[in-house]
């Protein structure tokens, strides 16, 4: 890690309140070294933030301030068009029976901090649909499909395009782990903790879910497209928010243990001291340094959603060839096993997965 990408993390630390000043200015062109940072890890906005708060002689350029400041307003635009489409498509799946909550995204903006709730960068919006039967996820995804024909449909999730400027995905399950046993416990657990919390006219989980919910979605992504910063502040929030007792954060530790992923939370623990600099007493267990600093270099380096890394596999569609399918599970083992010393589990029951959830889809398995 060198100093552009040391200055980065301090100008994050002053945009959420953790210091007031960079250590120390930079030049024009460091200047441009560092918004180029900020523009892979998708952080325009939220490093923005920080800017307008540094002291005048530690200002970028007057053209990269103006650039930037044109960002952020776009940005804002952005996240209230997305929050008008939450409270409609929330409102829309409740008339129809369902119980929802939007996940990850727009539900994290309640923990943001008012001069930071409009300045994420705002993705899809994902929504959990779920009823009390015990077909559930059938009658979430025949409630989709029968108004949007010929989705793909996933394990946990189907795209369902029916608004034209931002994406929707429904997740019929929060998300899952490739191991049978430790997902049966996951889903067990989500099912006892799915309270839905009010925000702006739409539904959110509560703290105690996201803080399992999210670090699950982290841990997928590093087998899948990666991690960028933006998701790692996200549950920084998450964290920040987590005002429980002692006996609390016991029971979310041991729920973490009990899903496999103790080391992972602790590599999570590292990257939020390094990079937000949060203090001991908000993690919910110790940091792993080992596992820390590996988790962060592939983060500098993938950017958001891993989309700088080359050795992600990115072109696979629903419709693909078999040629094309081999080669993908191929190309994604061989990425896959550069965890197998750190989570074992998950590398080594991923290929079963693949093959059941072929089965899954291939024979609606939903269904049954």
């Amino acid at each position: 890690m060198g100093r552009i990408e040391s200055i980065f993390f301090e100008l994050l630390q002053v945009a959420i309140d953790c210091r007031t000043e960079l250590s120390s200015a930079l030049t024009a062109e460091e200047w441009e070294q560092l918004y180029a940072i900020v523009q892979k890890q998708a952080m325009v906005g939220i490093a923005f933030a920080g800017v307008v708060r540094l002291p005048r002689e530690q200002l970028p350029s007057r053209n990269r301030l103006i650039q930037w400041k044109v960002y952020a307003d776009k940005l804002a635009l952005r996240n209230k068009r997305a929050n008008e489409l939450c409270r409609i498509l929330y409102k829309g799946v409740v008339q129809a029976g369902f119980h929802a909550m939007i996940l990850k995204g727009q539900g994290n903006l309640s923990y943001y901090p008012s001069h930071l709730r409009l300045l994420r960068m705002p993705g899809d919006i994902d929504i959990f649909v779920y009823n009390d039967t015990k077909h559930s996820v059938s009658d979430v995804i025949e409630y989709c499909t029968a108004r949007r024909k010929g989705q793909f449909v996933y394990y946990h999730n189907l795209d369902w395009p029916i608004f034209k400027d931002i994406p929707v995905e429904v997740h019929y399950r929060p998300t899952w782990l490739f191991s049978p046993l430790r997902d049966r416990k996951l889903q067990r657990w989500f099912r006892s903790h799915r309270s839905i919390v009010e925000y702006d006219g739409y539904g959110v989980p509560t703290v105690e879910f996201n803080a399992v919910f999210q670090l699950i979605h982290l841990y997928k992504h590093i087998f899948e497209e990666g991690i960028g910063l933006r998701q790692l502040l996200d549950y920084y929030y998450v964290l920040e928010n987590l005002d429980i007792e002692k006996s609390g954060k016991d029971s979310l530790r041991h729920t973490l243990e009990k899903l496999g992923l103790r080391k992972f939370a602790g590599a999570v623990m590292y990257v939020m001291q390094q990079v937000f600099a949060m203090s001991e007493d908000k993690f919910l267990c110790p940091s792993c340094e080992s596992e820390g600093k590996m988790l962060l270099a592939d983060i500098l380096h993938g950017g958001n959603f891993g989309k700088y890394d080359s050795d992600r596999v990115w072109n696979l569609q629903p419709d693909s060839d078999i040629m094309t399918r081999i080669q993908y599970a191929w190309q994604k083992l061989r990425h896959n096993f550069r965890y197998l010393r750190s989570y074992p589990e998950e590398v080594l029951w991923e290929p079963p997965f693949r093959l059941y959830h072929w089965m899954w889809r291939t024979f609606r398995l939903w269904r049954f």
